[in-house]
């Protein structure tokens, strides 16, 4: 078939990473060569969970092995603390200062 030709389709194939190749922690991370600390794209959640997400988190590479997920963080002490259920269930601040990971994503972490 020739592209004057009726019916003629184009396709654009895009090359993914297979679901277990993403990692599901910051120890993955470690395992696969990383080893430098800083933020670092995790995803923790089941794969067929319909609230799957990347989470942000900050990771210790050079701590006692390396590999080391941050659940909470104090750098400079803007962030309050001071917050109601939800905000720690979800999560809140930023992985480069202070933050907290959210107790859904600890729960996956360790599940």
């Amino acid at each position: 078939m020739t592209v004057s030709e009726a019916g003629w389709r184009s396709y654009t194939i895009y090359e993914t990473k297979p679901p277990e190749a993403l990692p599901l922690d910051c120890k993955s991370l470690y395992m696969n060569g990383k080893r430098k600390s800083g933020v670092y794209t995790i995803y923790p959640w089941e794969r067929s969970d319909p609230n799957y997400r990347p989470v942000q988190v900050y990771c210790d590479m050079e701590t006692d092995g390396g590999g080391w997920t941050a659940i909470q963080r104090r750098v400079n002490g803007e962030e309050s603390f001071y917050r109601n259920w939800t905000e720690y269930k979800l999560g809140f601040g930023s992985p480069n200062v202070d933050y907290w990971i959210g107790k859904e994503n600890i729960f996956h972490l360790i599940a």
